[in-house]
């Protein structure tokens, strides 16, 4: 059950290609950013960027939508009720750091298309940021094919993934993507490589655990819908892939540093650019 959990690579090695002219976007939903422009600049080191000084998000009244199985409009409905809550959360958090937040522009297709990061679908990949135009793209029917089967009524499990997709937004914004990516492309090997998008993915995971436990009264985050995020997110680590294709952290760590986001509930618990690497293999 890796499927969408595999994703985020593309938020490191953002491919140039042509922009879809096919997708399903919210209904009247207009981009607060320019469909295509420069990703922030790096980081001068990732391990201390400006978002640790987020610190908690706001847990101010994010419902939930429940999911129809076999109804797409339901899940786009989701997909568009979980994003707002992510920008709300994280426009308020930039806000309280004194950062500048642009919400990133929201593509949810229904049909294949062409991205600045490539094609979607593709191969293990029903949702995927890229960087390229600021876009989080998410296949309204693919991604509840990748996700192996998760009955729609865990929503948490469904909502941790765009939450994690998400997180590579806030990446981009805080100037950790563009660190990754330069540190991606002065790596001398694929093992050097893989442990830099180890670093991005897990930070992603946490920020995706942040979320959901700023909202979990709410939501909400249920006992029985968490342990289901979690064994969800534990079957989309690395273990059992070939030694040159573990980019995302083992089970462990991938379920780990959800968990962590999750019970500390803050941006500086999840730096695992200064963590040390036995914390993120």
């Amino acid at each position: 059950m890796r499927g969408i959990g595999v994703l985020g690579l593309l938020a490191i090695i953002g491919v140039v290609g042509a922009v879809a002219s096919k997708v399903v976007t919210r209904p009247g939903y207009t981009p607060t950013r320019p469909p295509v422009s420069a990703p922030s600049a790096p980081s001068q080191n990732a391990a201390t960027s400006t978002l640790y000084k987020v610190g908690r998000l706001p847990s101010d009244g994010c419902q939930g939508r429940q999911i129809t199985q076999g109804d797409p409009r339901s899940f786009r409905l989701f997909l568009d009720g979980t994003t707002d809550c992510l920008d709300h959360a994280w426009g308020q958090g930039f806000a309280h750091a004194g950062m500048r937040f642009t919400a990133p522009h929201r593509v949810f297709w229904s049909t294949g298309g062409q991205s600045p990061c490539g094609t979607y679908p593709s191969p293990g990949v029903a949702a995927f940021y890229c960087p390229s135009n600021q876009s989080m793209y998410i296949g309204v029917t693919d991604a509840q094919k990748a996700a192996g089967g998760l009955p729609v009524r865990y929503n948490v499990a469904y909502a941790r993934e765009i939450a994690h997709e998400y997180g590579h937004a806030i990446q981009d914004q805080s100037g950790i993507l563009g660190y990754a990516q330069q540190a991606r492309s002065e790596a001398t090997s694929t093992t050097d490589r893989n442990a830099v998008t180890k670093r991005s993915e897990l930070q992603a995971q946490c920020l995706s655990g942040l979320f959901l436990g700023s909202v979990r009264s709410t939501f909400p985050v249920t006992p029985d819908q968490w342990a289901m995020a979690l064994k969800d997110s534990y079957e989309r680590g690395d273990d059992g892939r070939p030694l040159d294709q573990r980019d995302h952290g083992t089970d462990a760590h991938y379920r780990g540093w959800v968990q962590i986001g999750y019970n500390r509930g803050t941006t500086s618990a999840c730096n695992t650019w200064a963590s040390p690497a036995r914390s993120v293999n």
